[in-house]
């Protein structure tokens, strides 16, 4: 009863991707890597690794063949990162030993590369050409006495380097929907203007993504803009979003039913055929929404409106 058990380590995780043994198992599974995959990999061991510097060049020779490859190794690269290359990542593959810390190593290398810039096709290319001088020497060691067998560690190295690719790619999403999320928190905190075009009238122009938080933000900014300048008429101007969910169009609708509580006319401009549509769905038979095709067309609607009469002047000429 007094005693505690033993202290559970924390989980790694990258991007969301939680390292654990079923994980890893899993991984496992869907290559068809096998315990006599790992196996054939550690017998294959000491022969990967004698000529694992010789692997090395050939690989940074593949890679400076390319320039955006070859600019990369001479912007990034150094002679402790060359050599973390060939004791860490080339040498991990035919270790023969595939378990959690194996894919917690290969989810940092991942995400080392997306930062300094790797590109996928870079990758696949580096493991393609790693592949072929692996191959070459699995057979000179192997093929003349037993050539199943060296097709048999030819296929589990394959299945291993799938599995790093299959980690890869999911380390380079993650970062990437990462980076979308982000972007898209970023530009939802952006405040809203509402401007006043001229007495009695405002513009608001809506850039970037509409949530519910947002929304509710601009319904609250657009009454107490109109409360404080008196505006009869205001312009949302939503040309940049295509589109809009159910909370959002509610938004919108709430706002149009309290500005003209306040005595102000909202005006749409700009709507996409499916904010159109998501309006009209939820807008209550009652209600009647204004909308012009664009901002130019709202405003001289709303000035006209106000009573303001819009004179076209020329610039004199010299005569």
């Amino acid at each position: 009863m007094g005693t505690h058990g033993p202290e559970i380590p924390e989980t790694p995780s990258f991007g969301g991707l939680v390292t654990t043994d079923d994980m890893v198992a899993a991984r496992k599974r869907l290559m068809e890597f096998t315990d006599e995959d790992e196996a054939l990999l550690r017998q294959f061991s000491g022969v990967a690794t004698a000529g694992m510097a010789e692997i090395a060049d050939e690989l940074r020779a593949y890679l400076n063949e390319h320039r955006d490859t070859a600019a990369l190794l001479s912007e990034r690269d150094t002679e402790e990162q060359a050599e973390h290359l060939r004791s860490d990542h080339l040498s991990g593959l035919t270790a023969g030993t595939v378990d959690a810390d194996y894919l917690i190593e290969r989810m940092r290398m991942a995400a080392r590369h997306e930062r300094l810039g790797v590109k996928p096709t870079w990758l696949l290319g580096a493991y393609n050409r790693f592949l072929c001088s692996a191959a070459s020497r699995i057979c000179e060691s192997s093929s003349s006495s037993d050539p199943e067998r060296a097709l048999a560690t030819l296929l589990a190295l394959q299945r291993l380097v799938f599995l790093d690719i299959g980690l890869a790619a999911d380390i380079y999403l993650a970062k990437r929907e990462h980076s979308n999320r982000e972007q898209q928190r970023a530009v939802s905190e952006l405040p809203t203007p509402v401007l006043q075009l001229i007495p009695g009238l405002l513009v608001v122009p809506i850039v970037g993504e509409l949530d519910d938080r947002r929304a509710l933000n601009l319904t609250n900014q657009l009454m107490a803009h109109i409360r404080n300048s008196r505006a009869q008429a205001a312009v949302v101007d939503i040309t940049g979003l295509p589109s809009i969910d159910l909370d959002v169009a509610a938004h919108l609708i709430t706002a149009v039913k309290a500005c003209a509580l306040l005595g102000a006319e909202v005006i749409f401009t700009g709507l996409s055929a499916e904010v159109a549509r998501t309006l009209v769905d939820i807008s209550p038979q009652k209600t009647t929404l204004i909308t012009f095709v664009d901002l130019q067309s709202g405003v001289e609607h709303a000035t006209q409106t106000l009573g303001y009469e819009m004179v076209m002047t020329w610039p004199l000429r010299n005569t």
